[in-house]
């Protein structure tokens, strides 16, 4: 039962170790790489440490450090790796997120070219490649609307001056 115990806790090794060079073996078969490598190393690991310190027959070792490894497991998987996956997803935003905002024209828009436009979102600026989306230029300094995204460019329209809106984009 030794080797058992201790082969289970390399195997979980080996699994951390391809996992952090990529190579996800738990998604394989439909588990949770950390889940799984937690389970055999805490499997592995208990089983040998219960076998070398007490003098349980192997049954017993065998389904206390089941129980035990089990249990673990779950309190890793919960606390640990369910928050992790919900962290994956990235905090930005994307760029079709932005179609229906504001910004201001930095470099002039000619009728057939690209200008800068810059933009503010809730924590940040950024300016960003635009095109006129009526084919007319843009001077430097107007206010606009995104329309459209088309690779990455950003389609905008002048902003109609009888409408007001609060914009701080200012260029410091």
């Amino acid at each position: 039962m030794e080797y058992f115990y201790i082969s289970l806790f390399i195997v979980g090794v080996i699994l951390v170790l391809l996992a952090t060079v990529g190579l996800d073996l738990g998604d394989l078969i439909g588990v949770e790489t950390l889940s799984l490598a937690c389970f055999l190393v805490s499997f592995g690991g208990m089983g040998h440490a219960l076998l070398m310190i007490t003098k349980v027959n192997s049954v017993n070792n065998l389904g206390l450090s089941l129980v035990c490894s089990i249990l673990f497991t779950a309190v890793v998987h919960f606390i640990v790796v369910i928050p992790m996956r919900k962290t994956e997803t990235s905090s930005g935003i994307s760029q079709d997120a932005h179609k229906g905002d504001y910004g201001v024209v930095i470099t002039t828009i000619p009728a057939n070219g690209y200008g800068e436009i810059l933009m503010q979102d809730k924590i940040s600026r950024s300016n960003q490649i635009a095109q006129s989306f009526h084919k007319v230029a843009i001077p430097e300094n107007t206010r606009v609307i995104i329309i459209d995204i088309i690779d990455g460019v950003y389609s905008v329209v002048a902003f109609p001056e009888d409408i007001s809106v609060e914009l701080d984009l200012s260029v410091k």
